[in-house]
């Protein structure tokens, strides 16, 4: 099988008991008919407990969802108080459920290419993107995949012409987010011109203009007076900060969340909360300037975010030809994840380290990247504005 993976998905290790926080918390977690099964012919005390803990999913179970743990305070109650798994001490690693053996890895199927990858929400994964110093580059390998792996493939509806206008489109995207010698924010653009010059390309079904486009697209973006020509773009802090704040009372408001976004989102609030209109901006204004000087040693972590979301996201777009709505998230989640920065930031008299980056980065991901129903009725209603133009993105990341 050929197998497409990022370098650092085989740095991954699940660290249990070391983790920061728990998978074991704030999500449901649904046990496949094998292991169900495993867990019925168990025997002595731990067994009670076990099967106590788990419910049959009668309404609509499938043979990956056949039954589910019954959540003790929002928790899985087979965790004990050193944050170890009861499963794997009392019966071993092989009477783990698929979900437990699987998550962070997700695999996708495109094609005759799989491509694997491993979730932001888990903060072991956080840290590894924050600490990888260079680029973020992919391999191409052949290799089987295991027995769990298989089972929990994401194949999507295919189209030979629509992958290679996304594979192009992606790997021009890449290229341009580790475009170091312009700004974060200027790459940012760029990524969202090439999505409207492709989504074009989708909506007409006219892929073979798809070379062309490439050539044109990559003549622009490394074309000095255009580069030179964004800096002409006026910072509106009114539209951006308002927007943010929309965006995430709005989260806050439509379910559960975890505590350690409550904390950061706390940290935001300090700043900017309780405070009239002008003290907002004047307040941005200063304090952005500061952060963005402050920030340009990390400056390497935004770019292998925006990375892994061009890696993750694309090629969604197989089964929904919406790459405005891919491009559009990020730009959000960028925006929003900088001001939560500097809003801890800002806490924490102006200083950040690694481990509060790592913080926000996998619990707001927890909150955004699990939630689907929530971000497409955001995308909606982004879109029914019209605020998914590139001159009103180019508000948020200036």
């Amino acid at each position: 099988m050929k197998i497409l993976k990022p370098v650092y998905y085989d740095e991954f290790k699940c660290i249990g008991s070391e983790c920061i926080d728990t998978c074991c918390k704030g999500w449901q977690i649904q046990i496949d008919k094998k292991s169900y099964l495993k867990y019925r012919k168990t025997k002595g005390e731990f067994s009670k407990k076990l099967n106590d803990s788990v419910v049959r999913n009668r309404k609509n179970g499938t043979e990956l969802f056949y039954a589910e743990i019954k959540l003790k305070e929002d928790k899985c109650p087979l965790l004990n108080e050193k944050k170890l798994c009861g499963i794997y001490i009392n019966l071993g690693e092989e009477y783990l459920c698929n979900t437990c053996k699987i998550y962070p890895r997700l695999i996708r199927k495109c094609g005759d290419i799989y491509e694997k990858t491993i979730s932001l929400s888990c903060p072991e994964v956080a840290r590894i993107l924050v600490e990888t110093n260079k680029d973020i580059s992919f391999n191409m390998e052949n290799e089987n995949l295991n027995e769990v792996e298989q089972k929990y493939i994401v194949k999507g509806e295919y189209n030979k012409e629509l992958y290679n206008l996304l594979w192009e489109g992606r790997d021009l995207s890449i290229e341009v987010a580790q475009f170091k010698e312009i700004p974060i924010w200027k790459r940012l653009i760029f990524l969202k011109i090439i999505e409207e010059k492709l989504q074009i390309l989708i909506d007409e079904s006219k892929y073979n203009e798809l070379n062309n486009t490439i050539v044109n697209l990559t003549n622009t973006i490394t074309n000095y007076d255009v580069i030179k020509s964004l800096d002409n773009i006026n910072k509106v802090n009114r539209i951006k900060i308002q927007f943010i704040h929309t965006i995430l009372q709005r989260r806050a408001n439509c379910g559960k969340t975890n505590n350690k976004f409550l904390e950061i989102m706390d940290d935001f609030n300090c700043l900017f909360g309780d405070k009239n209109e002008t003290d907002i901006l004047e307040i941005l204004d200063i304090k952005e300037n500061r952060f963005n000087e402050y920030f340009k040693e990390y400056e390497n972590i935004f770019e292998n975010y925006i990375v892994y979301n061009l890696y993750n996201y694309y090629m969604q777009v197989l089964r929904t030809r919406d790459l405005n709505k891919e491009i559009l998230m990020l730009i959000l989640k960028y925006s929003i994840i900088k001001i939560l920065l500097l809003a801890k930031w800002n806490k924490q008299g102006e200083r950040l380290n690694k481990k509060d980056i790592i913080d926000v980065l996998y619990s707001f991901s927890r909150v955004m990247e699990h939630n689907d129903k929530f971000i497409d009725d955001l995308c909606i209603d982004i879109k029914k504005e019209e605020y998914d133009s590139l001159a009103y993105l180019a508000i948020l990341v200036r």
